[in-house]
């Protein structure tokens, strides 16, 4: 991935010998969906129209055939407190609450704060492959909705497991 990004910042290296021809090939992918051929133009549609149909269809075939619609897709930088940012709904009368699997990284429950939403954590089974514990889950929600309106964070690829 590295080949790949260093082509598309530096277009000439699609000419370097030393570039594998399926690094050259994705990167020419890429850059042809570019406005100027190049990342550092200016490229909306391509971040939330060309990435987000592939990141939808990557999920599609991870989660076996789940729907996924690029609409909903939403492609940033991953700054934790920016992606918490965006279901944060300042006018709601309760805070947001952002649901962040334990165990997991302790940044999920730190950018919640300082988004200005409550950290709401839910327990990840560890014996069936670290999959959402479905009523454990359900029983989380119950007792946030006393005390926020909880949203999903990154989830990290975890599924329901049971229940």
């Amino acid at each position: 991935m590295g080949g790949v990004a260093a082509i598309c910042a530096y277009p000439a290296l699609l000419d370097a010998e030393c570039m594998p021809a399926d690094t050259k090939q994705r990167a020419r992918q890429i850059l042809q969906h570019l406005q100027g051929g190049s990342p550092g133009s200016y490229n909306l549609e391509y971040v939330t129209d060309t990435v987000a149909k592939k990141v939808a269809r990557y999920l599609e075939q991870r989660d076996n055939g789940i729907p996924s619609d690029p609409h909903c897709i939403v492609p940033c930088s991953g700054t934790a407190s920016d992606v918490v940012s965006l279901v944060v709904d300042e006018r709601a009368a309760q805070p947001t609450g952002v649901l962040v699997p334990v165990p997991g990284p302790p940044l999920h429950a730190a950018a919640a704060g300082l988004a200005g939403a409550v950290a709401v954590p839910y327990p990840l089974a560890e014996e069936q492959g670290w999959a959402v514990a479905g009523e454990a889950l359900r029983q989380v929600l119950r007792q946030a909705r006393v005390r926020c309106h909880p949203k999903p964070a990154e989830h990290g690829g975890h599924h329901p497991a049971g229940g």
